[in-house]
C-alpha cells in the first residue's frame, strides 16, 4: 500500500499551521501576564509601607488623599489576584507549551523541507514519521487549556500575524 505524497504535504502543512499559530499566541499571551505581572509588582512597590508612610504627609490635600486610595486599593486588590491565580506557576507553564510548539513547528518544517529535497521520498515511511508529529501535537493541544487573558482581539491578531509570516491570505 503507497500512500498519496500530496495529502501527506497537505496534511503536514496543516499541522505546521497550527503549531505555528499557537506558538504565536502563547507568545502573546505571556507578554500580557508579563504585563500584567509588572504592573502588579510597580504598584506594590509604590504603596509599600515606606511609600505609603510618605503619602500620609500629603494626606491633608483631600484630591491626592482620593488619588493615594484608590492607588492603593487597586494595587491591594492585584496584589491578591497576582497571589491566587500564581502569576509566576502561569508564565513557566505557557512558556513551556511556548517551547513545545515552536519546536514542534521546526521540526514539522525540516520534515517538510525533507519532502522537497527527496522528492522520491517512501510515503509510507514519511508517513509513519508525520504521525508521530501529529501525536505530540495532539498530546500538547489536550494539555493546554485556554488561558483566561486570551481574547477574541488577540487571536485574531496571533491569526493575522500568522497568515502575513506564511504569506496566506485570510
Amino acid at each position: 500500500m503507497t500512500g498519496n505524497p500530496d495529502k501527506l504535504w497537505e496534511s503536514s502543512w496543516e499541522t505546521y499551521y497550527d503549531s505555528f499559530y499557537y506558538e504565536i499566541v502563547l507568545g502573546k499571551v505571556i507578554s500580557r501576564w508579563k504585563l500584567f505581572d509588572l504592573a502588579t509588582k510597580i504598584l506594590v512597590a509604590i504603596t509599600a509601607t515606606g511609600s505609603t508612610v510618605a503619602g500620609w504627609s500629603l494626606w491633608s490635600d483631600p484630591d491626592f488623599k482620593n488619588i493615594w486610595i484608590t492607588v492603593a486599593a487597586i494595587a491591594s486588590l492585584l496584589s491578591i489576584i497576582h497571589a491566587v491565580v500564581q502569576v509566576q506557576s502561569i508564565l513557566e507553564k505557557l512558556s513551556e507549551f511556548r517551547v513545545k510548539f515552536s519546536n514542534l513547528r521546526v521540526s514539522i518544517e525540516t520534515f517538510r523541507q525533507d519532502l522537497t529535497i527527496y522528492p522520491q521520498f517512501n510515503v509510507d515511511e514519511k508517513y509513519v514519521e508525520y504521525k508521530k508529529f501529529r501525536e505530540k501535537f495532539k498530546e500538547f493541544v489536550s494539555n493546554y487549556s485556554e488561558d483566561i487573558l486570551l481574547t477574541k482581539k488577540l487571536d485574531e491578531k496571533a491569526q493575522d500575524e500568522l497568515n502575513a509570516k506564511l504569506g496566506v491570505s485570510a
